[in-house]
């Protein structure tokens, strides 16, 4: 939104259509928490289904993310991104990285705490 390529159409699960974005606004005092895309849009039985986070958050109902709002992207929203990205590179000439060098010595492998949650793993 603050790019000027989505808009703002606020918690208004009626108007989802596929590919809007779902902003969730779960965090400390009402702050942007995730976001997530509408995957089906609302039928007259059923609220719009969204994808977040990983194949264990898929076609949720809209209301599991409550409190949120839908974000449209303007049509052309990628050509703005590309248009951005070439400017960008103009400006400050491509980035360069250093490559990429095979880990030496032994590695240890670092396992995460378990967690469970009960959508599933969250992987």
């Amino acid at each position: 939104m603050d790019s000027g390529l989505g808009t703002d159409v606020g918690d208004h699960p009626e108007q989802a259509l596929p590919g809007d974005i779902v902003v969730t606004y779960a965090g400390p005092g009402g702050t942007k928490s995730h976001t997530g895309l509408v995957d089906t849009a609302a039928t007259a039985t059923t609220e719009p289904t969204v994808d977040a986070h990983n194949n264990a958050r898929l076609q949720y109902g809209y209301h599991y993310y409550a409190p949120s709002h839908l974000v449209r992207l303007v049509p052309n929203a990628l050509e703005e991104v590309w248009a951005w990205a070439a400017e960008q590179e103009l400006v400050h000439g491509t980035p360069t990285q250093p490559a990429p060098t095979a880990p030496t010595g032994p590695q240890k492998l670092l396992r995460s705490p378990v967690m469970s949650d009960p959508a599933g793993p969250q992987v």
